[in-house]
């Protein structure tokens, strides 16, 4: 016999609030993987500057917004990929706790989900924070270039 908070759970998995939920998760997980290629994207352009010539060359200033953009870009795909994997850790948690009859492992199964969870929140945040400020830097050295 199911407890009433596994059927609770299972009356919310059900019908079209699931659809939205389910819409939400695979336009979520559309959104990091987009920032993780255009971070790394931005990476290897950075890079493909900093090792070509520079006509005129760089001052000093443009040398270090665009470290700070590559930095950000840097950690903006680092933790997109955090973020990616956290999520898989903590549905694989949550399906091995739904899964088991033992009490004491489906408690730790799910005190592992909520750290992963808490850890994707954390690496989400700083997806999206250090992607803006990778393209702030990026627009920053672009306008330092045209004003020169």
């Amino acid at each position: 016999m199911k407890s009433p908070a596994e059927t609770q759970e299972d009356k919310r998995g059900q019908g079209f609030p699931q659809l939205l939920h389910d819409r939400a998760r695979e336009a979520g997980t559309e959104l990091y993987r987009l920032l993780v290629s255009l971070a790394i994207g931005g990476v290897g352009l950075f890079f493909l500057a900093l090792t070509g010539k520079a006509d005129p060359p760089l001052s000093p200033r443009q040398r270090l917004v665009i470290l700070v953009a590559v930095l950000s870009m840097a950690v903006s795909a680092l933790s997109g990929i955090l973020c990616l994997y956290a999520d898989a850790r903590r549905y694989y948690f949550w399906a091995t706790a739904r899964q088991t009859n033992d009490q004491s492992v489906r408690s730790e199964c799910y005190k592992q989900r909520d750290r992963w969870y808490r850890l994707k929140r954390l690496a989400t945040k700083g997806l999206i924070s250090m992607f803006v400020v990778g393209i702030v830097a990026a627009a920053t050295y672009m306008a330092m270039r045209i004003a020169r």
